[in-house]
């Protein structure tokens, strides 16, 4: 039950995610390119999905520019993505040890003239955008791996894209 709480609580936070930027900043702010690195991690974690790092590489990646849109070659930054954690939880999980399907990452900011680091380097933990439940009705309304591993992609983006460049 306390668990159940406490994964509730991530994905509540996960909403209300801090800027690294004021909105003037952030919206001088173009991004240039993004690279995404999986080579700390072997694969998913948790749920039983069969996805590759280069897999998952490419998929963060293509949401992250989709997220991070529009990138320029003239743009101010580089953002970089190193790729922690990537954990599903499983359906059956859900009931005992609650908690939500989630990347974790180091982020960061670099500018591109200078080569300096924007900010400081940012681990950012992000979930889906999708409320999961926790308990008895947890493994009834979970969604099935591939769109889980879907909605965790696109909420650790969309996540980013608040969190760097102040976006809804």
């Amino acid at each position: 039950m306390i668990r159940g709480l406490l994964g509730l609580c991530l994905l509540l936070l996960t909403g209300c995610v801090q800027p690294a930027f004021d909105t003037e900043t952030a919206q001088n702010m173009v991004v240039r390119q993004i690279s995404v690195d999986t080579s700390a991690i072997s694969g998913v974690i948790g749920r039983q999905i069969a996805k590759s790092p280069a897999t998952i590489d490419a998929d963060l990646t293509a949401a992250l520019r989709q997220s991070l849109a529009p990138l320029r070659p003239t743009g101010s930054v580089d953002v970089s993505v190193q790729v922690l954690k990537l954990r599903l939880f499983a359906p059956q999980e859900e009931i005992f040890i609650g908690g939500t399907s989630h990347i974790q990452a180091l982020v960061r900011v670099t500018d591109v003239k200078t080569g300096r680091d924007v900010m400081s380097p940012l681990r950012l933990l992000a979930a889906s955008d999708t409320m999961r439940i926790s308990g008895p009705l947890g493994p009834l309304l979970s969604p099935p791996a591939e769109k889980d591993y879907a909605q965790t992609i696109d909420g650790f983006a969309h996540n980013l894209a608040r969190r760097i460049l102040r976006r809804p």
